[in-house]
């Protein structure tokens, strides 16, 4: 009687092993089904004023743009977010928002205008983040020009 409720439990120890491997961190059947984290490879232009476009280039985006986003982060560590213009496996598309202006440097004087300030990105793209951009891929924002200012 006691033989009988022994095979049971080696059965059930026997599949456990069995399945173990797959479940464990670094084994191929686990990274088959989980997607890796964006890299941002490189932005440009790296000189952009509020409202123009940017190109990322880098691997592991999303090609939908409803699941990508772009962050936006201030020298003081504030944050501004975007959804990609366009989005491929390799390149996002995206408008510098104006929401980067309450984050940018101030002049010193009384009437404290926006400098241009650089601001790290990071790509947060089918639920995976990339890392924050260094200072040499990090982009330029320079503020937006005045309404009725002229290009020349």
């Amino acid at each position: 009687m006691a033989e009988r409720s022994i095979q049971p439990r080696r059965l059930l120890l026997a599949s456990a092993l069995l399945l173990a491997p797959a479940a464990l961190p670094g084994s191929g059947a686990a990274d088959a089904t989980r997607s890796t984290a964006p890299v941002v490879e490189r932005v440009a232009p790296m000189r952009a004023p509020v409202g123009q476009r940017l190109v990322i280039r880098g691997h592991h985006f999303s090609r939908e743009t409803r699941r990508s986003t772009v962050v936006f982060r201030g020298p003081r560590g504030g944050l501004a977010f975007a959804r990609p213009v366009h989005a491929f496996p390799r390149k996002l598309v995206v408008r510098v928002p104006t929401t980067v202006e309450r984050l940018m440097r101030l002049s010193g004087g009384g009437e404290s205008t926006p400098l241009p300030t650089r601001f790290r990105l990071r790509v947060i793209s089918q639920r995976r983040k990339s890392r924050l951009t260094g200072p040499r891929r990090s982009p330029l924002v320079v503020p937006a020009p005045p309404a009725g200012a002229t290009g020349r």
